[in-house]
């Protein structure tokens, strides 16, 4: 790849997003931004707005494709939606040493705040698994939920942890040194801090009910969880449904993974059967440009940047240190995807790498393919 100035990516800030009705953002705290995505109607008229609250560990990294299926058949449906990646995890600035909770709290508290801010007065959480019960936390603290759909969710953060110490023996460990307290499974090192906190996560039991509507999604494959407290929920019934697919989804790999299109279908017919509000004018949030996502050893901003790729627009993030020429010769390191996985890589490797060689000062490029990630998705007559 020619790396000279007239061959850069085009910068999220271009109008390669501005036409678009998905668009890459920054959110949370400037001095610790977390990744996401705003996906919005053609005609930038939404009826509500939509937060995707996504898995942890190797969940997060099998559900990220269809997360964005979702988010686009929402928004074909006439609503916007954020979904976005936790502090320390996918794109997000962080690392794994602190306790995660107070920050992903306040990053979905930030997305809510911004869907509000763009125009839309009803708001919608959607979490699968872990990051159901996380949607449910946040809906508790945000008191004005609307809509609230749990997809196959953990009913506390401690049966989720359950799962993942039995995972860790049936996978016979790993070799990662790991400090008292910790976890490593797959796809993710939990640190103490981070289980602490997890471990007293919970699906709120209250008074007053979480939302307006509720949706509940669960495997068939499984026994029931009866400790889900379906009353507190909703001021309505409660709608239960069955999670079709979760295990073609989450417990096959490629070539043997599928998509749930059909549990998809579901939600968005179930968030359009009740929204109340008219469709009203909604002004699309800044794309993301330049963010500081870390320091190296003496100081200096390591910065990414959303890019797409020409001809096609291939979606990518561009590390680098500050103030890296641009010119022949300047080498770049371009990683791609690792099976079906998005551009962050297998446990968030590539991210890790990234930041670590822009420390050294080396540029470098995460990259989807087209048809993964969050690249355009491939033409089927045989185009990109």
């Amino acid at each position: 790849m020619d790396t000279t100035p007239t061959s850069r990516p085009n910068r999220g800030t271009t109008d390669s997003w501005n036409a678009a009705s998905a668009r890459p953002i920054w959110l949370g705290h400037g001095d610790r931004p977390a990744f996401g995505w705003w996906h919005g109607p053609a005609d930038a008229r939404a009826k509500a707005g939509v937060l995707l609250c996504p898995p942890i560990g190797f969940d997060y990294l099998q559900s990220h494709r269809v997360l964005r299926v979702l988010a686009d058949e929402l928004a074909a449906e006439g609503f916007c939606v954020v979904r976005f990646d936790y502090d320390g995890t996918g794109d997000s600035a962080g690392g794994g040493a602190e306790a995660r909770l107070a920050a992903w709290t306040a990053t979905a508290r930030s997305a809510l705040g911004l869907l509000r801010r763009q125009g839309l007065i009803d708001v919608c959480l959607v979490g699968m698994r872990l990051g159901a019960t996380f949607a449910a936390t946040v809906a508790e603290l945000d008191g004005a939920v609307d809509q609230l759909v749990l997809w196959d969710p953990c009913s506390s953060g401690r049966s989720f942890l359950v799962e993942q110490r039995a995972l860790q023996r049936l996978s016979g460990g790993g070799t990662t040194p790991i400090r008292e307290g910790g976890l490593e499974a797959p796809g993710i090192v939990y640190e103490a801090a981070t289980v602490e906190d997890i471990d007293g996560l919970r699906i709120p039991r209250r008074v007053s009910p979480l939302s307006r509507r509720a949706l509940i999604l669960t495997r068939d494959d499984r026994p029931a969880d009866a400790s889900l407290p379906d009353l507190t929920l909703s001021r309505e019934e409660p709608t239960h449904d069955v999670a079709a697919g979760q295990y073609e989804l989450l417990d096959l790999v490629p070539p043997n993974q599928r998509l749930p299109l059909p549990t998809v279908r579901r939600i968005v017919t179930w968030l359009s059967q009740g929204a109340g509000s008219p469709a009203r004018a909604v002004s699309p949030p800044k794309a993301a440009g330049r963010a500081v996502v870390a320091n190296d050893p003496g100081g200096r901003p390591i910065i990414e940047t959303p890019v797409a790729v020409p001809p096609v627009g291939l979606f990518g993030i561009l590390t680098e240190p500050a103030g890296a020429p641009w010119g022949p010769g300047e080498p770049i390191v371009l990683l791609f995807n690792a099976g079906n996985q998005h551009h962050v890589g297998p446990a968030r490797l590539w991210v890790d790498w990234s930041r670590a060689w822009a420390a050294e000062g080396i540029r470098s490029l995460r990259l989807d393919f087209s048809g993964l990630g969050d690249s355009p998705f491939r033409d089927p007559e045989g185009g990109s």
